[in-house]
């Protein structure tokens, strides 16, 4: 048998410990409830890598389609309001990016 303090000390432990886990449950299921709302849906960027020569040209869309997006080239060449790309003159690899108005990106 446990003495008395052993015992309370125990039984504290015992209860600080469900006390965790039950909070712990808790947030999770407010956060799986709540979260699809609150988080950014990403996007695919189709074609995902198209393999061009400078001064070539593709024209980009979303999965899923989106409006009011805006889109965004990196390093070399320029893009359009709508997704239309034009290769640089430098050859490399470049990055297009894509925000949507809540927040979402790709």
């Amino acid at each position: 048998m446990l003495k008395g303090t052993t015992r309370r000390v125990l039984a504290w432990a015992t209860a600080l410990t469900t006390a965790v886990v039950i909070a712990s449950g808790m947030a999770l299921i407010i956060d799986s409830a709540m979260g699809p709302g609150r988080r950014a849906r990403a996007l695919a960027v189709i074609p995902p890598e198209p393999v061009l020569c400078p001064g070539q040209a593709v024209v980009f869309a979303l999965d899923p389609p989106l409006e009011d997006v805006q889109w965004a080239a990196t390093g070399g060449g320029e893009i359009s309001a709508d997704g239309h790309y034009v290769a640089g003159a430098t050859p490399g690899d470049y990055e297009v990016q894509v925000a949507g108005p809540s927040g979402e990106r790709g």
